[in-house]
């Protein structure tokens, strides 16, 4: 009895440890499960985010608007408004049905129609524009943005047209805040602003409020200019940089390679003697080691010489992108775009200095240059038109002027497929 007893007990076990390792079992079978469907939706949502980024396009209307946007860019540089007025109303109206009427990127084509409408005297067409701008620009951006403060100023300017001093005092004000607030105590935007602010002043009669605010402006012009001497004095002082070279600690060739784009960095940063020691130590690298001819010598030339001319010190940049414009033509020949780049430097550093009679023969050797080598349309042509545009606008030549604005525009619209 006790053997048959024990059976059963022994049985009751069997079975109650087999009824736990069934329900481990589908417990088990229940967490893989639960595992490969959160896995699959990883996936799943893996791949739609993937998926649309890879497939998504851009509208086909914003490309387009973007097109127009160069177009009446240009038209207003040359103050052509009759012209520029349809192109920036289209190009409002494409990006309007591809992104909606109150979107942040519509923003700048209100700008730009409200100033057409400004210098074509229509200024309650330009403040309603300016106005909305503004308007989407707080939403989207805050009441603080700097986008925000330069609307205001824009709409401050149609507002003191018109002699509503009450209103552009006001947007002034508000703009000189959010200047103030973003851009520090001292800048030149702010400096700007209240000049603006005293002529305003002074049209209004406000003699007492004009002097004030001039007295403010000019002090810290002072600072500014006095700020601008100092680093000056110490990018002449050629201090040694650190600039992630150690004094004194040569580089190779790879590394001087490496370090190419780093003095524009430098220079955007502020470190101006550090710019230029580093550009220097390329230069000095690179003809050591690849020779005085070599194209990557007349790279680090080109690079030296932009830290010179864009400080100013036009004496020094110029026979800099002489020496680069030699390098190429011996090395890649007389029709390589790259001389085509050195030929427009060097024109630009002669117009810089007013020798305009000077550049003027550099600028037309690149532009033949290209138009024999990209072809009849080429984008790089079109921004060589525009600075011929330019160029002749300075040197009082409207028929220059007007000859090479026409082809600037005729080519962007072959570009443009619009033809």
């Amino acid at each position: 009895m006790d053997r048959a007893k024990s059976g059963r007990e022994g049985r009751h076990e069997d079975h109650h440890e087999g009824h736990h390792r069934s329900h481990r079992r589908r417990h088990s079978r229940s967490r893989r499960s639960r595992r490969r469907s959160l896995l699959l939706l990883a996936i799943t949502a893996t791949s739609a985010v993937f998926f649309a980024f890879y497939f998504w396009r851009e509208p086909p209307e914003i490309k387009m608007a973007e097109r127009l946007d160069i177009r009446v860019s240009s038209l207003i540089r040359a103050r052509r408004f009759k012209v520029a007025l349809p192109a920036a109303l289209r190009s409002l109206s494409l990006r309007e049905k591809a992104l909606g009427s109150g979107h942040l990127g519509t923003a700048p084509g209100l700008d730009s129609l409200g100033a057409i409408y400004k210098f074509r005297r229509e200024f309650k067409k330009a403040e309603a524009h300016f106005r909305r701008a503004l308007t989407i620009r707080q939403n989207s951006l805050g009441p603080d943005h700097l986008d925000v403060a330069n609307t205001l100023y824009e709409m401050a300017a149609v507002y003191l047209i018109q002699r509503e001093y009450a209103e552009a005092e006001n947007s002034l004000k508000k703009a000189l805040g959010i200047f103030e607030k973003k851009l520090g105590p001292d800048h030149a935007r702010i400096v700007q602003a209240m000049d603006r602010l005293a002529f305003l002043y002074r049209a209004g009669g406000k003699w007492s409020e004009a002097a004030s605010v001039n007295n403010k402006g000019r002090a810290m012009r002072d600072r500014l200019n006095n700020a601008a001497a100092a680093r000056k004095k110490s990018f002449f002082a050629r201090a040694e940089p650190p600039s992630g070279v150690k004094e004194g600690s040569p580089l190779t060739l790879g590394e001087a390679r490496g370090l190419m784009d780093r003095p524009r960095e430098l220079y955007r940063a502020g470190k101006y003697p550090e710019a230029v020691a580093l550009a220097r130590k390329i230069v000095d690298v690179l003809g050591e080691k690849l020779g005085p001819g070599h194209t990557d010598v007349a790279t680090g030339l080109t690079n030296l010489a932009f830290l010179y001319k864009d400080w100013g010190t036009l004496k020094v940049a110029l026979p800099l992108y002489g020496r680069a414009l030699l390098i190429r033509e011996r090395a890649l020949g007389s029709g390589h775009p790259l001389v085509a780049r050195s030929l427009e430097n060097l024109a630009a550093v002669y117009e810089a200095k007013g020798l305009n009679k000077e550049a003027e023969p550099y600028f037309l050797r690149a532009l033949a240059l290209l138009e024999k080598k990209q072809g009849p349309d080429h984008p790089d042509i079109i921004k060589i038109l525009n600075r011929l545009v330019v160029f002749y606008k300075k040197m009082k030549k409207p028929e220059k002027v007007s000859e090479y604005l026409d082809r600037a525009e005729a080519m962007q619209e072959r570009l443009s497929g619009r033809k």
